[in-house]
């Protein structure tokens, strides 16, 4: 009995082999992917080259253009940057327009006093914020704002012209106040003060043109202390060293504003590092599509470009960037900057202004954002993505749906062959019959030839065993009664006829014991044998005048052709030659002649050696198992012992020589044809 089958895990299935070979099939995305990286750094070296490129023809036609403007910021002074502002200022004191600015605040203090100062300007009004550190605030008599005793300011504005006005700025309380000239003509300052957990704010704007020529702030703290503590932003005790306001120059961002393109930004600084110009965003493009809901959800699993950049110096009035500094030293550089959010990253290039002369007239800092190489290889990301995510499980779908179809077959195969083979190894039935054309299908023919043989097979043990107890019967037989006639007969001459019985039936069992010793030898000499080149044509004229010799009452005929050699063993080739023979004599019809024929085969490179009789023809069962061993048609006819070897012997002989048997019975039904086919040495691979 045979023991049951361990169930087969998954992981030892033909779907899970098939699984593991369709995840190959990943290696399409993730050379997309790696395509995609190589053409964004690619591109990314391009952009490059193309921004230094840019940045010095823009800064060739802002020294030919703008010589004069970048010459007028030539000044040791002090200087206030002024940033433009894009909408009016609330002038109420609290400063919250002011918060994204406050970074970029000036900072000056002196022992405890300090303040912090912002510039902007909109419509051609200047205005400033303050923020004053002041522990204990004393306002001024509401009757006598300029009393000594009072904190206050000391706001001093030199025009374009030259002219200088001074504003003293103090309260009797906080909120709105009003400033007039101390001693030149000119128009009222206006403002908020409010106090602050800190000390307290100033927020005030008057006309950008008061200004023009320089600016001071001064700080006075009366608290307790004689003198006062004084802060200054510069030239409290000189009027030359007023701070110079830095303010666009609204020629060279005109220039600007014609060049710069979309997700670019155009900044130049003064020799002092101080922006005069700006141009630009880094937003991305206006034009990038937006992406799809599928795409959105792959980009949360993907780095993505920022949509709005922050770079450190967004609201920078001085630059204090690496590429700025090189600049200033005459080195122009191109660099790569990452944004503070997510993965974008800034082209920046950097080039020095100068004056036909080679004077320095300051440097030009060009940024594009990488958003849109990102955004469009993260997009063709996405999509290789999504198909490739889709293809490949359409084909781990049909992979698996294939591979359960071959399962399914093999698994119907397994078990028509368990089905077909009892525990004890006897063929039970054939396998069905299959359509399929292909590999499986194939098998399963094979299958069934092979259960078809073994059954033959079976049959053929099962049929030896009776056959070798009748062949041994008759001569055991004979042995047996003789000897018990001679032991009852006292007869001299009943004796001998029992002993002469005897005798022949030990002759026959002692033939058919040589006979199986034959076969046996055969077998085992085949093993052995050495083949040369053999002329069958000559062969055959040389046996068949031993067949007439040995046979001189049978007639025999010979038809031949001149073929080319076999590769063969002679002394094998006669052995079967013989029992061909034999055999024909035993079976052919008295006064027919016995035909030995050799002929071509073309079409196969084959030739055919033929032993032709007339006589009785073989029944149509037995033309397959003609060649097996212990197979005879001669019945109880024959006095001889003919245990069926005789052809089986042939055919091993054949199958040595790469040949085949055959027998059939001839057209006209007047007898049979049993011969050998060989190969010709020339079809020998």
């Amino acid at each position: 009995m045979m023991p049951p089958l361990r169930r087969r895990r998954f992981r030892e299935s033909l779907r899970f082999k098939l699984l593991l070979v369709s995840l190959s099939l990943l290696a399409i995305p993730l050379a997309g992917y790696r395509y995609l990286v190589e053409t964004e750094q690619f591109l990314r070296s391009a952009s490059e080259q193309n921004l230094q490129q840019k940045a010095e023809l823009i800064a060739q036609l802002l020294a030919t253009q703008q010589e004069p403007a970048f010459r007028s910021s030539f000044s040791e002074a002090p200087a206030i940057f002024v940033h433009p502002l894009a909408q009016p200022i609330d002038l109420d004191g609290y400063g919250e327009e002011w918060q994204p600015l406050l970074d970029q605040a000036h900072s000056y203090s002196t022992g405890r006093l300090s303040f912090r100062l912002l510039s902007g300007i909109h419509a051609e009004q200047l205005l400033l914020f303050l923020q004053i550190r002041d522990s204990t605030i004393r306002y001024a008599p509401a009757n006598d704002l300029l009393s000594p005793a009072a904190d206050h300011l000391l706001l001093q504005l030199r025009s374009e012209t030259g002219v200088l006005r001074r504003y003293r700025i103090a309260t009797s309380a906080p909120g709105w106040f009003q400033a007039n000239p101390q001693q030149q003509a000119g128009p009222p300052i206006r403002g908020e003060w409010q106090e602050s957990p800190d000390g307290y704010n100033l927020e005030l704007g008057f006309p950008v043109e008061l200004a023009r020529g320089g600016l001071s702030v001064t700080v006075f703290d009366q608290a307790a202390q004689q003198p006062p503590v004084v802060a200054s932003s510069s030239g409290l005790d000189n009027d030359a060293l007023l701070a110079r306001l830095v303010l666009p120059l609204a020629a060279v961002e005109s220039l600007l504003q014609g060049v710069v393109s979309d997700g670019e930004r155009i900044q130049v600084v003064d020799r002092q590092q101080m922006i005069v110009a700006r141009s630009g965003n880094l937003s991305p493009p206006h034009w990038l599509k937006p992406a799809s809901s599928f795409e959105q959800l792959l980009r949360r699993l993907l780095p993505r470009p920022a949509g709005i950049f922050q770079t450190p110096h967004q609201h920078a009035g001085r630059l204090d960037a690496a590429a700025i500094h090189r600049a200033l030293q005459g080195e122009s550089t191109v660099s790569l900057q990452q944004s503070h959010f997510e993965s974008a990253i800034t082209l920046s290039a950097g080039v020095p202004i100068r004056a036909t002369d080679g004077t320095l007239l300051g440097a030009l800092l060009i940024e594009k954002s990488s958003h849109e190489i990102l955004s469009l290889q993260q997009r063709a990301f996405a999509r290789i993505l999504s198909t490739g995510s889709v293809l490949l499980l359409l084909s781990v779908l049909a992979l698996l749906g294939y591979a359960g179809r071959l399962t399914g077959r093999i698994q119907r195969l397994n078990r028509s062959v368990e089905a077909a083979v009892s525990p004890d190894g006897r063929i039970l039935s054939n396998l069905p019959a299959v359509s399929e054309r292909d590999e499986i299908g194939e098998l399963s023919r094979s299958f069934g030839r092979v259960l078809r043989r073994l059954s033959e097979y079976n049959r053929y043990l099962e049929s030896m065993a009776s056959r070798l107890a009748h062949e041994f019967r008759t001569p055991l037989t004979m042995v047996q009664s003789s000897l018990e006639n001679l032991a009852s007969d006292p007869d001299p001459q009943a004796q001998s006829r029992y002993l002469e019985r005897a005798t022949e039936g030990s002759r026959r069992l002692s033939l058919i014991l040589q006979r199986m010793r034959e076969a046996t030898r055969l077998e085992q000499s085949l093993q052995q044998a050495e083949r040369e080149p053999l002329q069958l044509e000559s062969l055959l004229q040389t046996m068949l005048e031993g067949y007439r010799v040995s046979f001189p009452d049978v007639r025999f005929e010979l038809q031949t052709a001149r073929l080319a050699p076999i590769d063969a063993a002679p002394e094998l080739i006669a052995q079967a030659l013989d029992k061909l023979v034999s055999n024909a004599i035993d079976f052919h019809q008295e006064q027919t002649p016995i035909r030995l024929q050799l002929t071509p085969l073309p079409e196969h490179s084959r030739q055919r050696l033929s032993v032709i009789n007339q006589g009785p023809t073989l029944p149509e069962t037995m033309t397959s198992h003609l060649f097996d061993s212990m197979v005879s048609l001669r019945g109880d006819r024959d006095s001889g012992s003919h245990l069926g070897l005789g052809l089986y012997l042939v055919r091993l002989i054949a199958e040595f020589h790469q040949g085949h048997v055959y027998a059939e019975n001839l057209p006209d039904g007047s007898g049979v044809v049993i011969g050998m086919e060989f190969p010709s040495t020339t079809n020998k691979d």
